[in-house]
């Protein structure tokens, strides 16, 4: 990561230092001479409030943003020159650090969000796609119970229509075949109503994994 890379660049200046990156992930210290002590970890993270870019006592050097902050164990205080070198090098790195962890915070969180959106779009789908489904449901039962209200009652109305038994048996035929028609329609309806299913179910799976 690029709290490693950052220690690894001072240890390369010879610098002994923990780096300590701080973002909505939280906040990770990392060290050029093994673990970082919790007594470093709390000092970098005490500094992340205070404004000043640079402190220095002694051999110590504190390097400090909002989002990164550098403790230097021993900066070469018996070569002026080069210890001005090293401040201004090492200032500009932790500054660039600073920018990308700003900016990987920043796609993370952007990241997060159109994830969320994207969430909300399957839930709302598969709301709307539930409610099809029970109405198809509904309008499926309904349609059911109508059409044996219907030849019920046509078959009482025969006796009371003077009918002979050819004439209801040819009637009778005719209804049937209508309502086998509307029993196939009913079919498919309930092949959409499977596939209304299918896709709900789909949805539901990626909403949870999104």
């Amino acid at each position: 990561g690029s709290g490693l890379c950052l220690a690894g660049a001072f240890s390369a200046y010879n610098l002994q230092a923990c780096v300590q990156l701080r973002n909505e992930q939280g906040t990770k210290t990392y060290s050029t001479h093994g673990a970082a002590s919790p007594l470093e970890a709390e000092l970098l993270t005490r500094m992340s409030a205070i404004d000043e870019r640079i402190i220095e006592q002694g051999k110590r050097m504190i390097l400090n943003f909002e989002s990164v902050s550098v403790l230097v164990r021993n900066m070469p205080l018996e070569d002026e020159v080069r210890c001005g070198e090293l401040r201004d090098h090492t200032l500009m790195m932790v500054e660039d650090a600073h920018s990308l962890n700003l900016k990987v915070s920043k796609e993370q969180q952007l990241s997060t969000n159109r994830n969320s959106m994207i969430r909300q779009a399957l839930e709302q789908s598969k709301e709307v796609l539930s409610e099809i489904e029970t109405i198809q449901r509904e309008h499926k039962d309904r349609n059911v119970k109508v059409m044996d209200e219907l030849f019920a009652d046509i078959q009482v109305s025969f006796f009371s229509m003077g009918l002979t038994e050819d004439q209801e048996d040819q009637l009778t035929n005719i209804m049937q075949e209508k309502l086998a028609t509307a029993m196939e329609l009913q079919d498919e309806a309930q092949q959409l109503d499977d596939m209304l299913r299918g896709l709900t179910e789909q949805l539901d799976t990626l909403a949870k994994n999104s």
